[in-house]
């Protein structure tokens, strides 16, 4: 539907939204009951059973763009039933092959990402059980797979629910599930960032992989103290840092502008995430991490059935950005709203 809908201007929940040039509709040409034929809607599909795949009845691809069809998926069970769903191919082209000429607003261009509900029917020894829906999206293409944001979705959504009450404050701090990942993030985005592989990569002043500087963040004692305590004051805070890039992270934020404008020029950790560096630099938190392959990730099979649905879960939000809402990538700033739930 995004072509059919408002140009992208600015986050609309922060303060600066209120200076932002007002929102005009995409392709303005395409009026009346023709912007019908701007929303890419190949209507429901459904699967039943296991191994299913590969059978057009499975596959979205009635919808159209203008007079163009356009690809957005299929559906799949694996082995054990599971619903998969497989996204587009990643496809963006224009109708009337003119060039892109704005990061988030070009008329006549359309794409194969998209999203929508999922419901389903469970039945288990003719017993039918309540199966509360979800919904999927399908993000742009991953050009680095293995590679996390500084602050990801899941970090977003787990100080979203929590600030909202909905989930617990942490009781302990874990180094190993709460700390570590941060640090290891500023440290693997080296690949793709040559400012951050200056700081943070192999070599570098702030390299927190190093073996010896790993084991003495992960030690709760007094002797480091300082140590921790330099980097949870390196952090930003926008109250006290302003416009300036020199604080952590070194990522754009929700109103970057050139010139600077806003104390949200620049990324801040979450509440969350910064509450918990703040009892790590205390030393209230657990010594748990393992290095090595020990510390290698549970298979899905291998947990318990009741846990499988927030792994999932997990596992997908975990490799979504939650760095900006300029206008995000995978996804945008309402899912930061505990209305949209």
């Amino acid at each position: 539907k995004k072509a059919g809908w408002y140009q992208f201007q600015l986050a609309l929940d922060i303060p600066e939204a209120a200076q932002a040039a007002e929102s005009q509709l995409r392709n303005p040409l395409v009026g009346g009951a023709d912007r019908r034929r701007l929303v890419i809607d190949p209507g429901p599909r459904s699967v039943q059973g296991p191994d299913r795949s590969g059978g057009p009845e499975l596959c979205f691809d009635t919808g159209t763009f203008l007079r163009i069809p356009v690809y957005l998926g299929e559906l799949r069970t694996d082995g054990a039933g599971r619903l998969v769903f497989l996204g587009g191919r990643g496809v963006a082209e224009s109708v009337d092959f003119k060039e892109a000429e704005d990061f988030a607003n070009n008329d006549g261009w359309y794409d194969d990402i998209s999203d929508g509900p999922v419901t389903a029917e469970v039945r288990v020894d003719g017993r039918e059980l309540r199966v509360e829906p979800a919904w999927v999206v399908v993000a742009p293409p991953n050009y680095a797979p293995e590679l996390k944001s500084v602050r990801t979705l899941y970090d977003l959504l787990r100080d979203v629910f929590t600030t909202a009450g909905v989930l617990p404050e942490p009781e302990q701090v874990s180094f190993a599930h709460d700390i570590l990942p941060l640090l290891r993030r500023l440290c693997d985005l080296q690949w793709v960032n040559q400012g951050l592989a200056t700081l943070f990569g192999h070599g570098g002043r702030e390299h927190f992989l190093d073996p010896d500087l790993l084991a003495a963040l992960a030690d709760p004692g007094p002797r480091h103290e300082e140590l921790r305590r330099q980097i949870s004051k390196a952090m930003r805070d926008p109250d006290r840092d302003g416009t300036s890039p020199i604080p952590w992270p070194p990522v754009y934020g929700d109103a970057m502008s050139l010139p600077p404008v806003s104390a949200r020029q620049h990324l801040a950790l979450s509440p969350l995430q910064t509450r918990l560096l703040e009892r790590w630099t205390r030393g209230d938190f657990i010594p748990d991490h393992v290095p090595g392959p020990d510390a290698a990730p549970t298979e899905l099979d291998r947990l318990p059935l009741a846990d499988r649905p927030a792994a999932l879960d997990r596992a997908a939000l975990s490799f979504c950005l939650a760095d900006a809402f300029h206008p995000g990538c995978e996804i945008t700033w309402p899912m930061r709203h505990t209305t949209l739930y």
